[in-house]
C-alpha cells in the first residue's frame, strides 16, 4: 500500500476494517500470486437483501 502514491499512509487500517466488515461482500482479483483488482458492496443492516456496489 505504501507504494500507492495517492493513499493515506492509514491505509493499513482501511484494510483491517475492509477485512472484517466487508469480507462477505468483497472479491479479490488475482493474476497468479499478484492481486489486480476487487470489488466491494455493503448490505445495511435493515435491509440485508439489499447490496449496495
Amino acid at each position: 500500500m505504501r507504494d500507492a502514491r495517492d493513499l493515506d499512509t492509514n491505509s493499513p487500517y482501511f484494510s483491517l476494517l475492509w477485512c472484517r466488515d466487508f469480507a462477505a461482500t468483497s472479491v479479490v482479483a488475482r493474476d497468479g500470486d499478484t492481486s489486480c483488482g476487487f470489488v466491494t458492496g455493503f448490505t445495511r443492516p435493515r435491509q440485508p437483501d439489499t447490496l449496495y456496489m
